[in-house]
This record gives structure tokens, sequence and C-alpha cells, in this order.
């Protein structure tokens, strides 16, 4: 054992006791966000669970389908400049890919949408 091996031995042991006896986490309860109609709400009581309303839903769905088709695009529009077969395989694999996140992300936004014209204020009851 060198003088490195040594100096850190010591420190990581007189670091247990400090470690041991140190201040225990606070539950940190989370806070909503109240903007409007577009109300993020906080359920301490239900293991921190978070409450998104249909409409920030909506609005998330089609920021990640704008970002997941830009993507695509992307992807698809370079295989020209691309000339190793693997590598084109490849690269319509990733395109594609992100063409079904997109897609995915659009048809919860859609099913949210749906929610929020079929949704009566009886429902909240």
């Amino acid at each position: 054992m060198n003088r490195r091996e040594a100096i850190i031995a010591l420190v990581a042991i007189g670091a247990v006791p400090l470690g041991a006896e140190a201040q225990q986490a606070v539950k940190v309860h989370r806070i909503g966000l109240l903007a409007g109609t577009l109300a993020v709400v906080s359920r301490p009581t239900n293991g921190g669970a978070l409450k998104i309303s249909v409409q920030i839903t909506m609005v998330f769905a089609a920021i990640f389908t704008a970002i997941c088709l830009s993507v695509a695009i992307t992807g698809f529009t370079s295989l020209g400049d691309i000339a190793d077969p693997t590598e084109i395989a490849d690269a319509k694999g990733y395109s594609w890919f992100w063409t079904f996140l997109g897609s995915v992300a659009a048809a919860f936004g859609v099913l949210a949408w749906w929610i929020a014209r079929t949704q009566t204020d009886d429902d909240d009851a």
C-alpha cells in the first residue's frame, strides 16, 4: 500500500461517521403550476403522482410530434448523400423509427383532443 492509497483509506474511514450522523432527507412536496386553463396539479398524497390537464397533453403531443417528424424528414432527405448501402438501410430504419414516434405522439394528441371534446362538467364528479 503506497502513501496515496493509505491517505484515501483514512479519509474514507473518517468520512463514515460523518455520513452516518448526516441529516436525513426530508420529503419534498412538489408544487403545482397554475397557468389559466393549462393547470398542472400535483397530488403528494398519491406518492408524488402528477396530474396533467388534457389541454397541456395536447400541447406536449403537438410539440413532440413536430420534433419527431422534423427529425424523420431530415433523415429521409439526407439519404441521397449516403453512398454505402448499409448506412442507407440504417438511416432508413432511423427515419422510420422517428416517423413511428411522431405518429404515436399524434395519436395521443388526437385522443386527448377527443377526450376534451366529449368530456362534460358532470364527468368530474
